[in-house]
C-alpha cells in the first residue's frame, strides 16, 4: 500500500532464518533447553533427565515450536518434562519415554511462554 494506507498484512517473519541450528548433547540430570541457542535439540540420555526451558522470548500473537529428539542407549533412562505441560494425546496421557536403543521426538508449542503443549512426533 501507499504511505497513507495502513497495510493489512505484513510479509515480515518473526524469525531471522528458515534453518535452525541443531543442538546435540548428552545429558544426565537436569538439561536446560536454551532457546537463545536453538529450537531444535537432539539429546542422548546418559542418566535420568529433567528438562527445563530458558530464554523463552516474549510472544504476542505468535506460536513458538521446539523439537526435542530423545535418544536412549542400551539402558533406558527416565525423562521428566518441564512443568505446565499439557499432553496432546488420546485421553491426555503422558508420552512415554522411549525404550532402550530407541528414540522419540517431542514437539513442544507455546503461545505465552509459560504454558506448553507437547505432541509425540516420530519414534523408532
Amino acid at each position: 500500500g501507499d504511505a497513507a494506507t495502513a497495510p493489512e498484512w505484513s510479509d515480515t517473519l518473526s524469525i531471522s532464518k528458515y534453518i535452525d541450528k541443531l543442538v546435540t548433547a548428552t545429558t544426565n540430570g537436569a538439561y536446560v533447553i536454551g532457546l537463545d541457542r536453538s529450537t531444535v535439540f537432539d539429546l542422548t540420555l546418559l542418566g535420568n533427565t529433567t528438562l527445563a526451558f530458558t530464554n523463552v522470548p516474549a510472544l504476542s500473537d505468535e506460536l513458538l515450536t521446539v523439537v526435542v529428539t530423545v535418544r536412549q542407549g542400551a539402558t533406558a533412562r527416565t525423562l521428566t518434562l518441564p512443568p505446565n505441560v499439557t499432553f496432546i494425546t488420546s485421553g491426555g496421557l503422558p508420552i512415554l519415554t522411549p525404550p532402550a536403543n530407541r528414540l522419540q521426538d517431542y514437539i513442544f508449542t507455546t503461545k505465552n511462554g509459560t504454558a506448553w503443549e507437547v505432541r509425540s512426533g516420530a519414534s523408532t
